[in-house]
């Protein structure tokens, strides 16, 4: 990896890493009211998904404004670089395979527990909600292309090349793993998958450290994803 204490002065900072996070998150309300506005007669679902869009692609232009242009860092740097296909393999797609089994046992046990000792369950995640209620596939397969490939490569973009890099280099590889994924499950803002999106998280980065590469990690949480949009496929078929 990075030696990071030969370019600790010129790594970026935290209040890099919560401009950009009140920029893209801050900004929801106000990009939502927008896009109601100039597209009034479209349906909610293709409000939210090109509300999604833009909070992606502002995401990822602005990590990479601040890495190239305020920090003359390469793209290379931090992480967009190719590595051996069989490292692909091996860390991306089982790596996403393994998140989705870990996932979904943590999700089984939320569930067992909140139903038999709190007489409740889960909230439904708002993308969920948003995929099974698409009115053909058209709209299903529009908003999976961002959950399956937009959202890894941008999340991975920030959430591991941006934040985990900037914490590993103040507490060390454990404590940066820890953070960045506390930073990556709350940034979901949904109380019933932070702990699967914290799980994931740390795995992601994990698997980020190993290779030196952001790429595996695109491919194992776009694996991750994509299982999941295959199940509420099925789901929404049958419903």
């Amino acid at each position: 990896m990075i030696d990071l204490f030969k370019i600790k002065d010129d790594l970026w900072n935290l209040g890099d890493i919560l401009l950009i996070s009140i920029i893209v998150f801050g900004g929801r309300i106000p990009i939502y009211q927008i896009t109601k506005i100039i597209f009034s007669s479209s349906s909610l679902l293709i409000l939210n998904f090109i509300v999604h869009l833009i909070q992606s692609l502002l995401l990822v232009c602005l990590t990479l404004s601040f890495v190239v242009f305020k920090y003359n860092h390469s793209l290379t740097f931090f992480g967009l670089k190719k590595i051996k296909p069989v490292k692909n393999i091996n860390y991306g797609l089982l790596g996403g395979i393994f998140i989705w089994l870990l996932i979904t046992l943590i999700n089984n046990c939320i569930y067992v527990v909140t139903t038999e000792f709190f007489q409740c369950r889960p909230a439904t995640q708002a993308a969920v909600k948003s995929l099974l209620s698409s009115e053909n596939l058209f709209l299903f397969l529009v908003h999976s292309l961002l959950i399956v490939i937009i959202a890894p490569i941008t999340e991975e973009i920030f959430f591991r090349g941006f934040i985990y890099l900037y914490c590993k280099n103040k507490v060390g590889i454990k404590w940066g793993i820890i953070i960045s994924a506390l930073v990556f499950g709350l940034a979901h803002f949904n109380f019933w998958i932070f702990l699967p999106t914290f799980s994931g998280g740390i795995i992601l980065a994990w698997i980020y450290e190993q290779t030196d590469s952001l790429y595996p990690a695109m491919i194992a949480h776009g694996t991750w994803n994509g299982i999941i949009i295959v199940l509420l496929y099925i789901l929404w078929g049958v419903g």
